[in-house]
Parts: structure tokens; C-alpha cells; sequence
């Protein structure tokens, strides 16, 4: 037979064969070393295809001989001091892929290692402060803005949540339905004193207009026609701004005003001027008792809104319009805002950074594979929508790029939400296609006849899915990058983090948020809780296996 000599035991023959007079089907492999070995507990990793038995001593310590196809083995054995003689053997039995790979190292189960920093942690905290991070701690709080930022008035309002629009006032049925509002939404009503079927004791109906369509009716018990309200006053974004008599740059005869950043105006309305830009939208508006113009590139309807009246904690900028106003204490009046993501205070922030507060996954390395089988992934992955089954992507995923195959998979969980009723369409796919300049862009009912080379694409792990576009942004990320199977988008997400993240230096999910090496520049994620919801769902994950080797690497900041 061919006897080589090789360094290590990790063959991938392919279709092929181990040597020319060998045949590639129906042939069996013999390997055989001898180990110098101090006492301890060892681990043995072993992969093949087909059958593979495993001997240390002369003793069978793993047998997989029946196996076809693919397989992949882990078994941790007590060794004496002294030498150890290994013997693998192997046989491809039936027409495909042949491969073979053997491993023996000490076993540890956690192996811990410490990174320091030269910087404190309150230090820390305040660079990445500057970067806008982000919180789901405070969604539909209210907020709290200042009086000189605001205009007054009001208008009529939906008064409760699930309210439906009808038709028709008499028809009680879903037909008459066209459509369901919530609290605060405006309606106009155009006509009172409409007699409809009874609720809550009256037959009173109006008829609004809602959307541009003018036959709506909803029960007068549902609507508030004098809710307070509130507009945004647009505030000056430049450093000196002209305030002009007309909305034209022309001549400099007509520059009434020069404002500072900041100043707040009184809007009137839009109009068309001298093009800027390429706009030729200007505000026209009130100040100091003046009518004047001001380009709309110059000033911005946003302000910050805080967490309490006279605060210094602001949630962030909104610029929705109107605000229903459901409160005021003094000169602060409280606004109605749904936002889910906000500025988090420097407390939040420091119980998300501060590594003696995390859970240790959130330190643990992840450039590496961690050796488990597929059908063990696939346990985890059961009746987990599209991803389900695909513990095999997740293992070439992990190999070929360095990556440990629970946290891909519980990032994809977390990000397409397989499994549940709220299952992401980027997990089980959307069509693209590319428009006349080649640009991918989504496809929908109205540009699907003008788009050519339409693919259904996966993303499952969100990549390119920002807050502005998640699906189309992350749809075009998808089709960029090829990723036509959720095998593909599986196997392509993992190289996007190895290549932009673990080369980085950014191995654990701690360093990939914050990155303590340089912190607040190349972090994934804004949510400062992304971390933290990552390993929600490792550890769920990681408590299924038995015992797997585990290496963290712990943030230390000075004191």
C-alpha cells in the first residue's frame, strides 16, 4: 500500500483517492503515532468520511465505523504520563467525498486569559457617550420639551387604540371596516349630527376626512375634537443665516436678519424660491413680528426631548409633528411619543460596560470553531423557521472562517427571529433585482416589470440592515454579496464577521460592541444592549452540550 510520512493527520481527498494506485471509492486508510504525553484528561477530535475507529493503546476509544457520509466526533479521555500509541482507521465505502482529520489536545473546559487597557472606566464611558448609543429601555415613555421650542393649537384626535373607520355609519359588519387607528391619529371632521348603529348608549356618528378620502365615519364617543397640540418651531442648523424679505438670493437688499445656530423661528408655510442646492423649497416664516424666508436647507423642525421637565437627560431629537400634548409643568409641556430607541443615560450605559457586571459569555472568544457536530446544531435549530436543518452551513461556516457556530447561530435567531410569528422576511427571503443603472433595488408590485436579473436573496444575520432600511438595505446587502440559499447567507454572514470584526482584533461580543482598543469607532451595533441580548440566547444554547471547551478573554480598565 502507500505509506507517507505526513505531519499532522487532516486529509481532505475529495472525489479523489490518497494515491494513483489507489482507487477513489472503496478504499481504507491506516494512520498510526505515537504521543508523549503528560498526565491528564485529553480531548480527541475527530471528522470523516465514511467510517472512522479510533485506538489509543490498543484500546477502542471511538467507533464510527458504520458511519456514511459526513461525521464529526469529540470524546474526552484520562491519560497517564508516557507514551501513547494512536491508531486511526478509515474507509471511504461508497461513491462521493473522502476525508479524514485527527486531533488530540489537553481538555479545558474554560480557559480564562486578561486584557488590560489604559484607560478607566469612566473614561470609557464618556467616548462612547459621543457616539450616539442607543436604548430600548425608555420606548414609549413620554418626553418632555421646553415651551420656546413649540407652537400651540389643536385639532380633533382619535381617542383610543383600535378604533375602526367605516364606510358606512349603519353597517356593523368587517366589510364596512376600511381602516384601524390608534390614539392620537388626526382626523378632519367634515360633518356632526350622523345617525348610525348604537354604541355605548349613542348613535351619534362623523363624518372625517382621513388619508384624502372624505366618506369615513367614526362614533363620536371616539374622537377628541379639541386635543392640545403642539408643532415643532423650525430652529437655524447654520452658523450666520440670512433671514430675506422674499425667497431670493438675488440681491442682498433683501436680507432682513443675520441668526446665530439654534435660533427658533415661527413657521407660517412652504414655498418656492431660488434654487439651492437643487431645492427650491423655503420656509416662510415669523420673526420679530416680520414675515421672511429662509431656505429649507438652513433650518431643521427638530428639537431634543427629555426625560423629565427640567432635566438635563435628553432622549435624543424628534422631529415628528403634530405632538399631542398630555401634560406641562411650568414652561415644560409633555409630549405623547412612541420612540422605541433613545440616549441612554451614563448610569445605563456603565451596567452595560462595565465587565464586572456582564455575564462571562459576553468575553468569550469566538474566532474559533467550536467542534460540535451538525446533528447537535441541529437539535438547537429545530423548529426554528428557515434555519432549521442547517446545522451543516453553520459548521462549514464556523471551519472555514473561524467562527464559533453557537454564536452565529444565536445571532441569526436573534436577528431574523426564525421560530416565531415575527419571523424576518430576510430569513426567508425577498425578491431583488437590478434597475437600468444596475443597482439592486427592491422589488415590489409597481418596478417589478422594469427590473432585470430578479433573485430571491437570505440575510440572517441582518448585515446591512440599518435602522433607516433594514429590509431594503439589507435585501441589496444580500444580493451584493450572493447570497441566493440560506446556506449561502449562512456560510457568507460568518465571513463578514471574521473579516470585519475578528481581524479587527474584535474576537468576543464585548469587544465587538465597544471595542475597548479603540472605543467608539468600528463597534457593531448601536443598542447598548446588544451584547447583553446576544448572550441571552447563547447561553440557552450553550446549556444543551455537554461540557464544551470554552476560552474567555476579560476586559480589565485601570482604576
Amino acid at each position: 500500500g502507500y505509506q507517507p510520512q505526513i505531519p499532522k493527520l487532516d486529509m481532505d481527498w475529495g472525489r479523489g483517492s490518497p494515491a494513483k494506485n489507489i482507487p477513489s471509492d472503496y478504499f481504507s486508510t491506516f494512520f498510526q503515532r505515537n504521543y508523549n504525553l503528560n498526565e491528564g484528561k485529553y480531548e480527541i477530535r475527530v471528522s470523516g468520511n465514511d467510517g472512522v475507529k479510533v485506538y489509543i493503546n490498543d484500546n477502542l476509544v471511538l467507533d464510527k465505523w458504520d458511519n456514511k457520509g459526513n461525521g464529526e466526533w469529540r470524546e474526552t479521555i484520562a491519560l497517564t504520563k508516557g507514551i501513547h500509541r494512536v491508531t486511526v482507521m478509515h474507509y471511504e465505502g461508497i461513491k462521493g467525498i473522502a476525508n479524514l482529520s485527527f486531533n488530540i489536545k489537553p481538555f479545558k473546559a474554560k480557559e480564562y486569559i486578561y486584557q488590560d487597557y489604559d484607560i478607566t472606566l469612566d473614561d470609557f464611558a464618556d467616548k462612547q457617550l459621543t457616539k450616539s448609543p442607543q436604548t430600548d429601555k425608555y420606548k414609549k415613555s413620554p418626553g418632555w420639551i421646553h415651551k420656546d421650542n413649540l407652537t400651540f393649537g389643536s385639532i380633533s384626535t382619535i381617542n383610543g387604540n383600535g378604533v375602526r373607520l367605516r364606510s358606512d355609519p349603519n353597517d356593523s359588519s368587517a366589510e364596512s371596516i376600511k381602516y384601524t387607528v390608534n390614539f392620537g391619529t388626526k382626523v378632519d371632521i367634515l360633518e356632526r349630527g350622523v345617525q348610525g348603529f348604537v354604541s355605548g348608549g349613542n348613535s351619534e356618528w362623523y363624518r372625517i376626512r382621513y388619508k384624502n378620502n372624505e366618506s369615513l365615519y367614526v362614533h363620536s364617543n371616539l374622537v377628541n375634537e379639541n386635543a392640545d397640540v403642539a408643532n415643532i418651531r423650525p430652529r437655524i442648523t447654520g452658523e450666520s443665516v440670512n433671514l430675506r424679505s422674499e425667497p431670493s438670493l438675488s440681491s442682498d437688499a433683501n436680507i432682513e436678519y443675520t441668526v446665530k445656530r439654534n435660533t427658533r423661528l415661527d413657521f407660517i408655510k412652504n414655498v418656492q424660491g431660488t434654487s439651492v442646492g437643487g431645492s427650491t423649497l423655503w420656509y416662510e416664516v415669523m420673526y420679530k413680528g416680520k414675515k421672511l424666508y429662509v431656505h429649507s436647507s438652513l433650518a431643521s423642525f427638530s428639537t431634543n426631548y427629555y426625560a423629565e421637565a427640567n432635566t438635563n437627560h435628553s432622549y435624543g431629537l424628534t422631529s415628528k409633528s403634530p405632538l399631542n400634548i398630555i401634560g406641562n409643568s411650568g414652561d415644560w409641556y409633555k409630549i405623547d411619543l412612541s420612540t422605541t430607541w433613545r440616549s441612554p443615560t451614563k448610569a445605563d450605559l456603565l451596567k452595560e460596560i462595565d465587565p464586572s457586571k456582564q455575564d462571562e459569555l459576553q468575553f468569550l472568544v469566538l474566532s474559533e470553531s467550536t467542534g460540535i457536530s451538525s446533528n447537535q446544531l441541529n437539535t438547537l435549530l429545530k423548529d426554528k423557521g428557515n434555519l432549521a436543518g442547517k446545522g451543516k452551513a453553520y459548521i462549514k461556516a464556523g471551519k472555514k472562517h473561524g467562527v464559533n457556530e453557537i454564536y452565529l447561530i444565536a445571532h441569526s435567531l436573534l436577528e431574523t427571529g426564525s421560530g416565531t410569528n415575527k419571523e424576518s422576511k430576510l430569513a426567508t427571503g425577498v425578491e431583488v433585482g437590478k434597475d437600468s443603472d444596475g443597482v439592486p433595488q427592491l422589488v415590489t408590485k409597481s418596478n417589478k416589470k422594469s427590473l432585470r436579473d430578479i433573485k430571491t436573496v437570505f440575510n440572517v444575520y441582518g448585515i446591512g440592515a440599518f435602522d433607516r432600511c433594514p429590509l431594503a438595505c439589507g435585501a441589496r446587502e444580500a444580493y451584493d454579496r450572493g447570497w441566493f440559499t440560506v446556506e449561502e447567507a449562512i456560510i457568507g454572514g460568518g465571513n463578514f464577521v471574521s473579516n470585519e470584526y475578528f481581524d479587527n482584533g474584535q474576537t468576543t461580543l464585548y469587544s465587538m460592541r465597544w471595542n475597548p482598543a479603540n472605543p467608539g469607532h468600528h463597534q457593531y451595533a448601536t443598542d447598548i444592549g446588544w451584547a447583553r441580548k446576544q448572550i441571552l440566547r447563547m447561553k440557552k444554547l450553550y446549556s444543551q452540550l455537554d461540557n464544551p471547551p470554552m476560552k474567555f478573554n476579560i476586559v480589565r480598565f485601570k482604576d
